[in-house]
């Protein structure tokens, strides 16, 4: 993967110009960009691949979504050719895994399916699947639903293939429960995604996630509930290793500080004072090795905020005023009060590169990063729909180029 992603990087003469990379968590990912780096290096390159090694926020909720309904059973198929094995295995799960089972079942036949729709008036059970976020949440939400319920309850009990995975009124309450459960990750998940959701999301959206799981426990503790109890323990674990990853790159905390609306008062409350005082001083840090040092100069910040003068009466009034260094645009934002109207943060930053040249640089650099890869993933898949059947000579080069425009024209 490391010599395709360097041909790539090396077509568009970008090796010199690299910034994150937001991908998922498999480990040869690490491997890829450590390749990468190393290889950069002997060009000469400077390229950190620890501290520009972005996690999908995607792939992290569905990560901990997936500790928390199979923290014991890890590994479960999810093919449609279940053996008996199989089967069982996804029995143990309680009742979702026989929910499973049922979707499953009905799914693997046109008849089946045929059948089951005339008792559903006409809506296919939808099913989980291990790669299509919120997947599990989708197939009990839709299972829940009334003429769904009622076809799921017909099938299963009139199917002797079914027997053991029917369902009781308590098992259906179990499952209402987790479909709750499940409901602010969906809502999360459909809230950070997208073209205008960036890294400034990733870590409210995840501190959001940790809270629910710690209030959902101590519900759970007090319904007496300690199967719960340790299923969110799992997802909780899960979720927080994640969060404490974060750490190696500062790109993170920068997001929601550059944001006009939260800057470091987003972490009053949710962080000790100590752990903010390190974020402190680490962006600093950031701030001054990689913006302020190779900024712009006192000179050019000067005329980017300065009117040009029309006169020789102008031209000496302004060579009064005192010039504004690079130097200070770190701690001059920080000591501007906050905006809470700004909704994105992003073309408020575009607006503000005459009064922060170096910092506005900054800004955009960072809060153009995706937080999840589900909108450069759409790009590509979006070459089907260029692909027509009017356009099968259509060379990969010539759909490389289509798809590249169209993207940079919606982003521009």
């Amino acid at each position: 993967m490391a010599k395709i992603l360097w041909d790539v990087l090396s077509e568009y003469q970008i090796l010199t110009k690299l910034g994150y990379f937001t991908i998922d968590n498999a480990s040869n990912n690490d491997a890829m960009l450590l390749a990468l780096e190393c290889r950069l290096q002997e060009e000469g390159i400077e390229w950190d691949s620890t501290n520009h090694r972005l996690r999908c926020n995607g792939h992290i909720i569905q990560l901990a979504v997936g500790a928390f309904l199979f923290g014991r059973h890890p590994n479960l198929s999810d093919s449609d050719d279940l053996t008996r094995e199989d089967i069982a295995q996804w029995r143990q799960l309680g009742p979702l895994g026989k929910l499973h089972n049922i979707v499953v079942w009905v799914q693997r036949s046109p008849q089946r399916m045929q059948a089951f729709k005339k008792d559903s008036g006409g809506k296919a059970p939808k099913r989980d699947n291990n790669t299509r976020w919120n997947s599990w949440f989708e197939m009990l939400d839709w299972s829940l639903k009334p003429e769904l319920h009622l076809a799921i309850e017909k099938v299963s009990f009139s199917e002797k293939d079914l027997y053991n995975d029917r369902l009781t009124d308590a098992e259906w309450a179990v499952l209402a429960k987790i479909r709750d459960f499940l409901q602010p990750f969906k809502d999360t998940t459909m809230a950070t995604q997208g073209r205008t959701a960036t890294l400034e999301h990733v870590l409210p959206s995840m501190d959001f996630l940790l809270q629910h799981f710690e209030d959902a426990k101590t519900t759970a503790i007090e319904d007496n509930d300690p199967i719960m109890v340790a299923c969110i323990e799992t997802g909780w674990a899960k979720l927080n290793h994640y969060y404490n990853l974060t750490d190696r790159s500062p790109v993170y905390i920068a997001a929601i500080v550059l944001n006009p609306k939260w800057k470091f008062e987003y972490f009053t409350g949710i962080w000790t004072p100590g752990w903010v005082e390190d974020a402190k001083q680490q962006l600093r840090g950031f701030w001054q090795e990689h913006y302020q040092s190779k900024g712009v100069s006192t000179e050019t910040v000067t005329t980017a905020i300065t009117p040009t003068p029309r006169n020789a009466y102008q031209a000496w009034i302004n060579s009064k005023l005192a010039p504004v260094d690079c130097v200070d645009e770190y701690s001059r934002y920080l000591t501007d009060p906050t905006l809470p109207h700004i909704v994105d943060a992003l073309p408020w930053w575009v607006q503000q590169r005459g009064q922060y040249p170096a910092l506005g640089t900054m800004a955009i650099d960072i809060l153009s990063i995706p937080g999840m890869s589900d909108e450069p993933e759409r790009v590509f898949s979006g070459a089907r729909r260029t692909t027509t059947d009017f356009r099968g000579s259509l060379k990969a080069s010539s759909i490389e180029m289509l798809e590249c425009i169209k993207s940079w024209r919606g982003s521009s």
